[in-house]
């Protein structure tokens, strides 16, 4: 009798890099995240975007504890070396302001989310090399911060504990999409429609 083939990834993770692939390298052309590797960066520059960084992560942060999921995939870590940078860059809390993100809606559709953020921090090391070299003096220690091994292996394991039937990949995968695209629409419009984005 042949086994039937899985309607669902085994590796989610390897699954959703995939899916979610043409949404994530137009970040790449973005055309205000592109100035993090641009020799021309500006200190007023990279303080909004931190901000709007910020403020993404806080909006994903305070809807998984509003839900109270994933306790382990806290967004606690990075925040806090956003703000602190931001501090040092002259910027207080009353600079940042959080996004409202009601598609964050249950405890898949917040996955999804913390896979696109989490994720990020792999790239961290490039972009830190980046504004080091554009702004020697202005602090780095969001994007220069390590990869943290062991939450990202909880996260793999969230994912492919959480997202093995075909619906709730379907909500996982959507999720983090939407992740990806909001993310860029939420730094596109920072500082022009959002108070606290102009420094």
């Amino acid at each position: 009798m042949m086994t039937p083939v899985p309607e669902f990834p085994e590796d989610v993770r390897r699954q959703l890099a995939e899916r979610t692939r043409p949404a994530h390298e137009s970040l790449h052309h973005h055309r205000k995240i592109g100035r993090l590797l641009s020799p021309t960066l500006t200190r007023p520059q990279y303080a909004e975007l931190l901000a709007a960084f910020c403020g993404f992560f806080d909006g994903v942060e305070q809807r998984r504890r509003a839900l109270r999921v994933w306790p382990e995939l806290s967004l606690d870590r990075p925040i806090a070396r956003m703000r602190q940078d931001l501090g040092l860059l002259g910027q207080t809390d009353a600079h940042i302001t959080t996004a409202d993100l009601p598609e964050v809606r249950c405890s898949l559709s917040c996955l999804g989310f913390l896979y696109v953020l989490h994720g990020s921090a792999f790239g961290g090391t490039l972009l830190a090399k980046r504004v080091h070299q554009s702004l020697p003096a202005a602090p780095h220690g969001y994007l220069s911060a390590k990869v943290d091994v062991g939450q990202w292996r909880r996260l793999t394991a969230a994912l492919n504990e959480s997202a093995r039937t075909p619906g709730g990949y379907r909500t996982v995968a959507a999720a983090a999409d939407q992740a990806f695209v909001r993310f860029g629409a939420w730094v596109t419009e920072y500082g022009e429609v959002t108070p606290g984005g102009r420094v």
